[in-house]
């Protein structure tokens, strides 16, 4: 494990945690997961790298997930132990790495399917996998991005570039904006049916307007806002080669990229949230006891 600014192919405003280990001890891999998440650091598998069964434990603690390399999973090989004591450790370790990945990325399908597979040999992940399951925020390859075909509040690119900061590229090869992008969409698509979708859709082509006008925001505030998480980060983290200590030296070319990512962040959280409530508030007011104002039956 080191750390690196690896530019390859995300630019971010964290410290990158570079992971290539073929396993080691569970708990540790666990442990030290937990300690990344708790940096709010970044982590990522590079080109030729492996990650494979204790090791990607450790690499969803990442705030940001990247794997160019391989990613492979399976259970852990337990002491052995007989009778009722093997099945109660078995259980627990279950119930213990099930629990930690659906804190870490919000699913437990990693640690399911690794332990179905068992101990013997490691399963490789294919792309899909590696998105489906959040097991990656940022896509590397186009194998790993979402289909273009979901994103319908913008075009994506006919060839997506990973190191270009430009809107359209970063909404497009960033799986968590892709998926706000659709939820957003879904949330529309939900509320056209009402009578106020004339103004919704007007405030919607102002969202998407303030949306590409994160093309040319400087970092203003969202300076303010990194060099607050940086000031929290423990000083190690803050040398030359993190990307934090390159975010903070002054000209270099992350900044511009941080900015806009910082501005789609929050666009697309804010106007998710907006929609989706709206949607909820609606549907929830055509049930009948809503609709009745709540009034008991006689």
């Amino acid at each position: 494990m080191k750390s690196s600014e690896s530019g390859k192919p995300r630019v971010g405003l964290r410290p990158l945690v570079v992971l290539d280990s073929p396993g080691g001890d569970l708990q540790g891999g666990i442990m030290l997961g937990a300690a990344i998440r708790s940096a709010r650091v970044d982590t990522v598998v590079e080109e030729k790298a492996i990650c494979a069964s204790a090791c990607t434990y450790a690499f969803i603690g990442g705030v940001g997930r990247s794997v160019l390399g391989k990613f492979a999973i399976h259970a852990a090989k337990l002491v052995d132990e007989v009778g009722d004591r093997a099945g109660d450790s078995y259980q627990l370790y279950s119930a213990w790495v099930m629990i930690y990945t659906r804190e870490q990325i919000g699913r437990d399908d990693m640690a399911h399917e690794a332990l179905a597979f068992g101990s013997k040999g490691a399963a490789l992940l294919d792309d899909g996998l590696l998105r489906d399951w959040n097991i990656i925020t940022m896509a590397s390859r186009p194998s790993q991005a979402i289909d273009p075909s979901q994103y319908k509040s913008l075009i994506c690119p006919q060839r997506v570039r990973y190191d270009i900061a430009a809107v359209s590229h970063i909404v497009c090869s960033s799986i968590a904006l892709g998926r706000l992008d659709v939820r957003m969409i879904a949330a529309l698509e939900s509320l056209s049916g009402e009578a106020m979708f004339s103004t919704i859709r007007a405030e919607q082509a102002r969202w998407n307007a303030y949306r590409d006008s994160c093309q040319d925001r400087d970092l203003g505030s969202g300076l303010d806002k990194a060099r607050e998480q940086a000031s929290a980060l423990p000083p190690a983290n803050l040398d030359k080669g993190g990307l934090m200590g390159l975010f903070l030296q002054e000209g270099t070319q992350p900044r511009g990229r941080i900015g806009i990512e910082l501005c789609l962040e929050q666009a697309y959280g804010d106007r998710v949230t907006e929609l989706e409530a709206l949607a909820t508030y609606f549907k929830i007011g055509r049930q009948t006891d809503v609709q009745k104002g709540w009034k008991a039956p006689k």
